[in-house]
């Protein structure tokens, strides 16, 4: 394993004196000089790893560190920030996979591939990243075929946990198994997560060239707004001492919504529900208390309304960017125990077993009964935890030391006295039977 391993644990931190804005450490942009950097990635819709890249790009985008994007399909509305940081986005226009389009995708294919060559001739970028499988497969083509740059530090970027390829279809298990042949010959694996790096390398992925680089959080666009909490509320018809969960996920298998809904369902009206993501509006039933809103772009002010960050996934997760940034605006997280949301959460909230409707609706049921001072301690502890070990300025140091190649530090953590009521809460099933075992 490469040096840039980042250990985590899953201990708390203490409590902060405040939760509001002005209490954040500044989220300044990155200064140091280093290479020239070219990112390649599927699409630029929103999604974790879309966001993360943009607000990595656009927090460290100055002249001394030169960087831009190649996007292998039409880019999506996460173009726009790029652009207007001064970000140059290539595109080269692959259609989907569905239907028709995968022949159509196949023919251009080789094609598309010598353009991404042709663009790494023209920009030298000293390193590239592939974000997720696909790019990173296409990007490995490209460098091998590029006629200049094929000693360009190459880190092919792994941002899941174990899939269930039955539910994706051959074109994606075809891509995994691609991505574990160049697996041996890339500069790094850059997974975002503990369990990501644990469960690829446990299907034969090479433990040599594997680093951990956490995402992080901006934790000034993420912070308690008790401005949105009023309005957004009102707007809801939700009252101001309603307890409110907010879940924020696409409707997709490794979500299960299934079982987020039928633990809402158990817990009888005792708080509201807030769903945000791709389908949610469309797909989901509708229920009592639950609030069916689609796509949105507004999550900071939507997680300012709630109380609880609620995520249910049954497998796939590696670092779900929806948990931090819902702690870093003050959430108790009550999460299942899949990918490094339990690394993330820490011992804030609640973790319980993926696929476990009756532990998660226990686990609801304890944070909304906890009282006033337990749930207030919780979401200073929840925000505090996020400042100090995943904020955004360090998530960007980590990726930078690793496209130049250079060791990175890991900053001393410093620990406030730990005070009652902030221990983990790990919820198990009370029968005998066992709870069920990512794009």
């Amino acid at each position: 394993m490469v040096s840039c391993l980042l250990p985590h644990d899953a201990s708390g931190t203490g409590p902060m004196t405040s939760i509001e804005r002005s209490s954040a450490p500044t989220e300044s942009p990155v200064t140091r000089k280093t290479g020239r950097h070219l990112h390649i990635i599927t699409d630029l819709d929103v999604g974790g790893a879309e966001r993360m890249l943009v607000n990595y790009l656009c927090a460290r985008n100055d002249v001394q560190s030169p960087a831009e994007v190649l996007c292998l399909k039409t880019p999506g509305v996460m173009e726009g920030p790029l652009l207007s940081a001064g970000i140059t986005v290539h595109t080269l226009d692959l259609p989907e996979p569905r239907g028709w389009k995968a022949l159509w995708l196949a023919l251009k294919m080789p094609f598309a591939i010598m353009r991404a060559a042709r663009l790494i001739d023209e920009l030298k970028p000293t390193a590239i990243k592939g974000w997720m499988y696909h790019a990173a497969v296409i990007g490995d083509m490209a460098v091998r075929r590029s006629k200049t740059c094929q000693s360009a530090r190459f880190i092919a970027g792994i941002r899941c946990s174990a899939m269930d390829g039955s539910l994706y279809g051959p074109v994606h298990r075809m891509t995994v198994d691609r991505m574990r042949t160049i697996a041996g010959r890339v500069d790094a694996l850059a997974y975002n997560s503990e369990s990501g790096r644990r469960e690829h390398e446990a299907i034969g992925f090479s433990p040599e060239k594997a680093c951990v680089v956490p995402n992080g959080v901006n934790t000034e666009a993420f912070a308690p707004n008790p401005g949105c909490r009023v309005t957004i509320r009102r707007k809801f018809g939700i009252d101001e001492d309603r307890p409110v969960m907010i879940a924020a996920a696409r409707v997709d298998p490794m979500k299960d919504y299934p079982t987020l809904l039928k633990a809402f369902e158990m817990i009888e009206g005792r708080a509201d529900l807030i769903v945000a993501g791709k389908d949610t509006n469309t797909v989901l039933p509708i229920m009592p208390g639950l609030h069916r809103l689609g796509t949105r772009k507004d999550m900071a002010d939507l997680y300012g309304a709630a109380d609880m960050i609620v995520m249910s996934s049954a497998f796939g997760e590696g670092f779900p960017n929806v948990v931090g940034e819902g702690m870093a605006c003050g959430l108790i997280p009550i999460v299942t125990d899949v990918g490094d949301a339990a690394i993330i959460a820490g011992d804030t909230g609640a973790i319980v077993p993926p696929g476990d409707a009756e532990a998660l609706a226990t686990a609801m049921i304890r944070m909304i009964d906890a009282g006033r001072e337990a749930i207030a301690h919780r979401k200073i502890a929840a925000r505090k935890r996020i400042q100090t070990r995943f904020s955004l300025k360090s998530g960007i140091d980590r990726l930078d030391a690793l496209m130049d190649g250079v060791p990175y530090v890991e900053p001393e953590i410093v620990e406030d006295e730990e005070e009652e009521d902030g221990d983990q809460e790990t919820e198990t099933p009370e029968s005998d039977s066992e709870a069920p075992d990512e794009t």
